[in-house]
Protein backbone atom coordinates (compact mmCIF):
# COMPACT_ATOMS: atom_id res chain seq x y z
CA UNK A 1 0.00 0.00 0.00
CA UNK A 2 1.36 3.22 -1.14
CA UNK A 3 2.06 6.14 2.00
CA UNK A 4 1.40 9.57 1.53
CA UNK A 5 3.12 12.00 3.53
CA UNK A 6 1.84 16.03 4.20
CA UNK A 7 3.63 18.69 4.58
CA UNK A 8 2.08 20.53 7.83
CA UNK A 9 2.83 24.04 7.98
CA UNK A 10 1.04 25.55 11.43
CA UNK A 11 1.12 29.19 11.24
CA UNK A 12 2.41 29.63 14.64
CA UNK A 13 5.42 29.50 16.81
CA UNK A 14 3.82 29.21 19.93
CA UNK A 15 4.42 25.62 21.36
CA UNK A 16 1.10 25.26 22.79
CA UNK A 17 -0.82 26.62 19.75
CA UNK A 18 -4.77 25.51 18.78
CA UNK A 19 -3.24 25.11 15.33
CA UNK A 20 -0.70 22.78 16.41
CA UNK A 21 -2.98 20.93 18.07
CA UNK A 22 -5.57 21.02 15.57
CA UNK A 23 -2.73 19.31 13.01
CA UNK A 24 -1.97 16.91 15.80
CA UNK A 25 -5.44 15.62 15.98
CA UNK A 26 -5.78 15.32 12.26
CA UNK A 27 -2.19 13.34 11.59
CA UNK A 28 -3.98 10.96 15.11
CA UNK A 29 -7.27 10.75 13.12
CA UNK A 30 -6.11 10.31 9.65
CA UNK A 31 -5.78 6.60 7.70
CA UNK A 32 -2.61 4.99 8.28
CA UNK A 33 -1.28 5.34 5.03
CA UNK A 34 -0.93 9.03 5.48
CA UNK A 35 2.31 10.29 7.71
CA UNK A 36 2.22 14.17 8.44
CA UNK A 37 5.00 16.28 8.91
CA UNK A 38 5.00 19.21 10.78
CA UNK A 39 7.06 22.01 9.32
CA UNK A 40 8.59 24.95 11.42
CA UNK A 41 6.96 27.98 9.74
CA UNK A 42 10.08 29.75 12.23
CA UNK A 43 12.64 27.41 9.89
CA UNK A 44 11.00 28.92 6.75
CA UNK A 45 12.81 31.45 4.59
CA UNK A 46 10.68 34.82 4.36
CA UNK A 47 9.99 35.18 0.91
CA UNK A 48 11.52 38.22 -0.86
CA UNK A 49 11.09 38.83 -4.48
CA UNK A 50 14.83 40.71 -4.79
CA UNK A 51 15.83 37.49 -3.55
CA UNK A 52 14.85 35.21 -6.54
CA UNK A 53 17.76 35.33 -8.02
CA UNK A 54 20.34 34.44 -5.03
CA UNK A 55 20.56 30.46 -5.85
CA UNK A 56 21.04 30.24 -1.52
CA UNK A 57 17.56 31.07 -0.91
CA UNK A 58 16.18 28.54 -3.21
CA UNK A 59 18.78 25.59 -2.27
CA UNK A 60 17.29 26.62 1.15
CA UNK A 61 13.74 26.31 0.52
CA UNK A 62 14.23 22.84 -1.68
CA UNK A 63 16.42 21.62 1.64
CA UNK A 64 13.00 21.87 3.84
CA UNK A 65 10.80 20.67 1.59
CA UNK A 66 13.58 17.72 0.78
CA UNK A 67 13.39 16.96 4.56
CA UNK A 68 9.35 17.48 5.06
CA UNK A 69 8.41 14.92 1.89
CA UNK A 70 11.47 12.83 1.76
CA UNK A 71 12.53 11.85 5.66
Amino acid sequence: MSKYKIAVIVGSLRRDSFNRKLASGIARLAPPEFSFQQVRIGDLPLYNQDDDANPAEVRFARSWRRRAFCS
